[in-house]
């Protein structure tokens, strides 16, 4: 590389030169400032370099320190052009790395954005799509968010902001498409007893269209939406813009009584919790030390197994005949019931799973019509 082309990633401030003759003249800041006729605080911010040297600062430090006005002015005007390559080098990498860590691939395949070349076209799509101007705008909305994610899953798994970002900005803008009732808190409330009792029906398609029908008359919209690779999110609670809240799934793990239990602790954030403050739920909900999800668990666990019925789940079945039993006594899908045994570690995870439908996610997989009355 020749001394040409070197574009350094650091600067040198007129302040390091005026430090260095300090020296040779033994001189100290004190006496620079007496000699100078300036106040000790610009002396202070000349040695910080927070302090821009204009003509009649170059004059005093010519006269002071033996070198030219004019030395000084270049030595200003080449210290701020190199800050502002250096700056603009900076920011270029910065955005970079923003779309690196984006799941940009994902986001093409999901319709998000248009498949780029350059990186600074994707860029481009990125910022469109999170309607954000700036990577700082961005990181104060979508990225704070995703950096307060908490996954319950192995510690070997690291969550992969960009890919949680872009999960939830896909779930805000299929929200915003879908009309509906202001948030009311105490008819979603009462509504979740009507909910729960959708869990006995297998339809998938009339479960979902029903049951979006139900939020939506709360103020709530369901969006169900898989995650991108990088974000292995099962639920998230968000307020949307116009007040309204919105229930985001993934159905990562594709039968229904892992969709209810999420479904049932989404709608518990959405009652108890600041949603400033709620985490995005991972893999395994129950596998945590945070004191708003095990609140949430416990609600979602009352919610399908009222306290007074609990104590039909500690005895175990003798065959799946006896589950279906117990889930008719419990007003509760089968699923649900197999799924609340084995978490309870009355039964093995393996037994019974052919009980636990999929008739949800089925249905995701085709249209779906909002169910009417």
């Amino acid at each position: 590389m020749t001394q040409a082309n070197f574009q350094p990633d650091w600067v040198c401030a007129p302040s390091e030169t005026i430090k260095a003759l300090l020296q040779k003249n033994n001189l100290v800041p004190e006496e620079l400032a007496s000699s100078m006729d300036v106040s000790s605080d610009c002396v202070d911010g000349l040695l910080e370099g927070t302090l821009s040297i204009d003509q009649a600062l170059a004059e005093r430090l010519s006269i002071v320190l033996g070198v030219s006005a004019r030395f000084w002015l270049a030595r200003e005007e080449k210290y701020q052009m190199q800050t502002l390559v250096v700056k603009k080098k900076s920011e270029e990498n910065q955005r970079r790395q923003w779309v690196r860590d984006l799941p940009y691939a994902e986001m093409v395949k999901l319709g998000c954005v248009k498949k780029c070349t350059k990186w600074q076209d994707k860029f481009q799509e990125a910022m469109s799509f999170f309607a954000s101007s700036s990577i700082a705008e961005w990181q104060s909305s979508y990225g704070r968010l995703a950096s307060v994610a908490v996954f319950r899953t192995s510690a070997a798994f690291v969550p992969d902001a960009g890919a949680v970002a872009a999960w939830i900005r896909i779930g805000e803008i299929r929200a915003e498409g879908i009309e509906g009732q202001g948030w009311d808190s105490k008819k979603f409330a009462s509504a979740l007893s009507e909910i729960r009792t959708l869990t006995k029906n297998k339809n998938g398609k009339f479960v979902i269209s029903r049951l979006s029908r139900i939020c939506i008359e709360c103020g709530v919209v369901l969006i169900i939406c898989p995650s991108p690779k990088g974000c292995r999110a099962s639920g998230c609670a968000r307020e949307l813009p116009d007040g309204r809240r919105m229930i985001l799934m993934s159905l990562r793990h594709k039968t229904d009584d892992h969709f209810w239990f999420t479904f049932f602790h989404e709608a518990a954030h959405l009652l108890l919790h600041d949603l400033n403050d709620v985490p995005i739920d991972g893999p395994n909900l129950f596998d945590t030390e945070d004191q708003m999800e095990i609140e949430a668990n416990s609600f979602a666990s009352d919610v399908l197994v009222p306290s007074d019925q609990q104590f039909l789940l500690q005895r175990k079945p003798e065959n799946y005949k006896s589950v279906l039993r117990l889930a008719t006594q419990l007003g509760l899908g089968a699923a649900v019931v197999v799924g609340q045994l084995q978490h309870r570690k009355i039964i093995g995870y393996d037994r019974y799973n052919f009980l636990k439908s999929k008739g949800i996610w089925n249905a995701i997989n085709s249209p779906i019509t909002l169910e009417t009355e």
